[in-house]
């Protein structure tokens, strides 16, 4: 049993931004799963609290010749780095490549990868296969989720371009009429405290809006934003399903006509509730308003609880951090000296 498929100039773009984002959220290994309807990309971290998948129907290949059904499980397993080298560049694959070729046989210990360049010449990479064999499945089904909201990728990335920095966890607060997004990291300017980002998205701004009981939710921020960007570089819709604080998170894409569909699985960590006035610690706190007006000025409202006077900054991230610092408020005098005075 083996596959063999081609991919032209259009499905090798989107072929190579889907494997650099897959490689970014999951962890050491990738898994190939092949079926004689679709190509499975399948990874997850090393905590086994995140689980990627991408699937790509035949109709996606420009050729597609498959022996597998699914009761073969024909698969394989590849370490990240390895399958990321050929598909590195965007930029190469864009201007220079014209044709790649994925090979495959159940009596190889190699996955073999062919890119053919515009200008003839021939790259060839021959993949060696982790001795991990188990096959790699995810054990939930995400139609129990009964609550979902379904919005453009840009809205979302647009509001999470807010936060400082991509890492730790993200909260989600979901009622009737808005769902507001929280993180807190530690403050790298004073060296103490937590700085509290909150930003509202309101339910008239999403395409759908299904909610079946309030609820909030706890996941990872850093690969809940690499799937975002992923969709937005695709001009994709995205959908958040979730139930409760005890089941996980699933973000979910689907490709146009369906040739490929796209989910990631968080795992709903318990997270206490982020308090917004807390000044005992110096803590920040940032508040914004997730209007359509407010996120298209590139502005938002930092408020503090030390006492300091509430400033504007811009979205875009301060080249000098130490300027960034809020100074709690002095009351400086301004001493204004008349033209006889700056005679003497």
């Amino acid at each position: 049993m083996g596959i063999q498929c081609t991919l032209r100039e259009n499905e090798l773009r989107s072929w190579g931004r889907a494997i650099q984002s897959l490689c970014l959220m999951g962890g050491n290994e990738v898994q190939l799963q092949f079926t004689d309807v679709a190509l499975t990309l399948t990874t997850c971290d090393d905590a086994i609290s995140t689980f990627a998948s991408l699937s790509f129907n035949n109709t996606f290949f420009s050729s597609y010749e498959c022996e597998a059904t699914d009761a073969d499980n024909l698969h394989c397993k590849i370490p990240t780095k390895c399958l990321l080298k050929p598909f590195r560049s965007l930029k190469f694959l864009t201007k220079c490549a014209s044709e790649c070729s994925i090979e495959f046989s159940s009596n190889s210990d190699n996955l073999n990868i062919t890119i053919i360049t515009k200008f003839g010449a021939k790259i060839s990479y021959s993949l060696h296969l982790t001795s991990n064999t188990e096959l790699l499945q995810l054990d939930f089904d995400s139609n129990s989720l009964k609550s979902n909201v379904t919005c453009d990728a840009k809205l979302i990335l647009g509001s999470l371009s807010n936060f400082h920095e991509a890492k730790g966890d993200l909260t989600l607060k979901i009622d009737e009429t808005k769902m507001s997004l929280r993180n807190s990291i530690t403050d790298l300017v004073q060296k103490q405290g937590k700085v509290y980002t909150e930003l509202s998205l309101n339910a008239v701004d999403f395409i759908e809006y299904t909610l079946q009981q309030d609820c909030q939710v706890t996941f990872p921020f850093r690969e809940f934003k690499t799937f975002v960007v992923f969709a937005d570089t695709m001009r994709l819709p995205v959908t958040l399903r979730f139930m409760s604080q005890s089941t996980p998170v699933v973000v979910s894409i689907i490709g146009k006509e369906g040739t490929y569909e796209g989910s990631l699985t968080l795992g709903n960590r318990s997270h206490p509730d982020l308090v917004e006035n807390d000044s005992r610690n110096g803590n920040l706190v940032t508040s914004i308003d997730a209007g359509s007006e407010r996120l298209n000025n590139g502005s938002v409202t930092v408020s503090t609880t030390n006492g300091s006077v509430p400033r504007v900054r811009k979205k875009r991230p301060l080249l000098f951090p130490n300027l960034g610092r809020v100074i709690p408020s002095k009351v400086i005098p301004l001493i204004i000296l008349s033209d006889s005075e700056i005679d003497e």
